[in-house]
């Protein structure tokens, strides 16, 4: 990816017992830096099968500050991956009752969820 900008992305999505709910990958051409590969998995994990499974609590874990930070504050609304960012949060905030965002330095980028009647339990 250094090179070409060639790279992929990757989510699993568990529920509150870490059973695989649903998972999925992709290519990018034209990746910019890893961040916008994490930023297009944690949106894709989101609006992926997310909204379809009735799935309203959320919390995010990612191995990176960066989508962190993005994804809790305004810093990054005028980096080149801002419109990412912006439909991340916009997905959140439609589809979504309760989230939380957890940096998680030992994993790869990993959607937990739970149905309406019961909390994530990590």
């Amino acid at each position: 990816m250094a090179c070409s900008g060639d790279g992929g992305w990757g989510y699993v999505i568990r529920d509150d017992a870490c059973t695989v709910v649903s998972a999925g990958a992709g290519r990018c051409e034209y990746l910019l830096d890893a961040l916008h590969a994490e930023l297009l998995a944690c949106l894709e994990g989101q609006s992926g099968d997310s909204g379809e499974k009735g799935i309203s609590k959320v919390v995010i874990e990612t191995n990176s500050i960066l989508v962190k930070l993005a994804v809790v504050s305004n810093t990054f609304s005028l980096a080149a991956t801002g419109g990412i960012i912006f439909e991340i949060k916009n997905v959140i905030s439609t589809f979504f009752t309760s989230w939380s965002i957890w940096r998680m330095h030992w994993l790869r980028w990993d959607l937990r969820v739970s149905s309406d009647h019961r909390a994530c339990k990590l």
